[in-house]
């Protein structure tokens, strides 16, 4: 097996691995109990409701999870 073949099946790997974590995260949103308020691991402040019905596992508001997923690229 060459260099290309292992990328290819490491690549392969990373990917069923992702599109499992997905489905197992849609699972669990699916059947979360939307909370009324949760507050924000970073700053502390409220996330809204409506974020946490759309994401009901949020842990940061939008504001704190724009600046981690910009932190992230």
């Amino acid at each position: 097996m060459d260099d290309i073949d292992r990328l290819q099946d490491t690549l392969s790997e990373d990917s069923d691995r992702l599109q499992r974590e997905r489905a197992r995260r849609h699972a669990l949103e699916a059947n979360a109990v939307i909370p009324e308020h949760r507050e924000c691991h970073d700053c502390g402040e409220s996330i809204p409701a409506a974020r946490l019905r759309a994401r009901p596992l949020a842990t940061l508001c939008i504001d704190c999870q724009q600046d981690a997923e910009r932190h992230l690229s």
